[in-house]
């Protein structure tokens, strides 16, 4: 379990974080959303001691110790690229208080989940940036944290290692790990996480669980393919539309307009027709 209380950093006249709240428990994958200068830098270095509090609380649960409590994936690369991966890896593995046979016996299996076996020998300064993102990720998982923190974890990647990364995210909430990431990849964010947490100038202008968010609001989506091409005309139903490529997407004000709207367009032109909830790109827009 993390729980964060009233979790506030001021830097000078600046508020870095204003009285965050929320809660994680076991198999939690938590969304941290917000734009550069948000606030969702100074959260991730507050829970993992590097700056210290201005108030608040972080409650970790209790008997886990210390060194595993957090495995961290920064945004920028921290690695030193003039060591081979082994040697950076067994670096962090050390600090971590592991063991020689344990930091070999995971250090193995992890180079081969992220294929990266044939470069354990290799000087990092020689890695394509995206085996450099798996590596901090090697390092983030080595010594099987309870809490990981991940900033930005798919930015850069391959669609191959983007699918990679998240099945490992994945197994690992599965496992009963708490995963905390940030990414502007709203689409990626949406298939897997169970909570959010929008973040404004230090503010929580948006936080739930997204199932909940998103069934309680009263906005409904419907895209629309037709022959013709052409966007209807807007009326009171619709909220926003736009067109994106060959297909039109209208969101209605409200899930009971739906019949309404469909009854003020030409069904026998439309090749393609979609009804669903609003995504999480919508929820932020509206609460930005």
């Amino acid at each position: 379990m993390l729980e964060v209380k009233n979790l506030t950093k001021i830097y000078g006249d600046t508020v870095g974080l204003d009285q965050l709240s929320f809660k994680c428990e076991n198999h939690d994958i938590l969304g941290i959303l917000g734009h550069n200068g948000s606030g969702k830098t100074t959260l991730f270095r507050l829970l993992l001691g590097l700056i210290h509090k201005t108030k608040g609380e972080i409650i970790v649960e209790k008997g886990i110790h210390q060194q595993t409590y957090f495995g961290y994936l920064p945004e920028e690369r921290s690695l030193y690229k003039d060591i081979s991966v082994e040697k950076q890896i067994i670096y962090l593995s050390k600090l971590k208080k592991m063991r020689k046979e344990e930091i070999e016996e995971r250090m193995k299996y992890w180079l081969e989940r992220f294929e990266l076996s044939a470069f354990r020998k290799t000087m990092i300064r020689e890695l394509s940036k995206g085996n450099q993102q798996k590596v901090q990720f090697v390092c983030a998982l080595i010594h099987n944290p309870h809490i990981l923190i991940l900033d930005e974890p798919l930015t850069g990647l391959d669609a191959n290692n983007v699918r990679l990364f998240k099945q490992i995210m994945v197994e690992q909430s599965k496992m009963g790990k708490i995963i905390l990431l940030s990414s502007h990849q709203y689409e990626e964010l949406e298939e897997f996480c169970s909570q959010i947490i929008l973040l404004k100038k230090g503010i929580n202008v948006l936080s739930g669980y997204l199932n909940q968010l998103k069934q309680t609001d009263p906005r409904l989506c419907v895209t629309i393919n037709n022959d013709d091409g052409l966007m209807y005309q807007t009326n009171e139903n619709v909220y926003k539309s736009q067109r994106m490529g060959n297909y039109s997407r209208y969101i209605l004000s409200d899930k009971t307009k739906q019949f309404d709207f469909l009854n003020t367009i030409d069904l026998s032109t439309i090749t393609y027709i979609k009804v669903e909830q609003i995504t999480l790109r919508d929820l932020v827009q509206e609460a930005s």
